[in-house]
């Protein structure tokens, strides 16, 4: 199965819903740290090369992970089946 893919500065709409990751060393749910909405918006930076466990520093696999710049003004990975691209609408 091909991942899909996303461009650099694409705007996306990431889905707050919990993962079915954790981290294999201390068992960390990903996602957990985020305030409760539906979801958040931002804007891809690169696909991810480097991802590690924010609990306990673990390297994870980041196969099908993006770098994200959220508005709110975080910046850190989420699995592109939370992402989903914001259709840019015509003026």
């Amino acid at each position: 199965m091909e991942l899909p893919t996303f461009e650099v500065g694409q705007r996306v709409r990431v889905h707050n819903r919990p993962v079915e990751w954790s981290c294999p060393k201390c068992r960390y749910k990903l996602f957990s740290r985020f305030p409760y909405q539906d979801y958040y918006t931002g804007s891809i930076l690169r696909q991810a090369f480097l991802l590690h466990c924010p609990q306990c520093s673990h390297d994870l696999n980041p196969d099908g992970w993006w770098g994200i710049n959220y508005d709110l003004g975080d910046i850190s990975a989420a699995p592109y089946t939370l992402i989903e691209a914001i259709k840019e609408e015509a003026e």
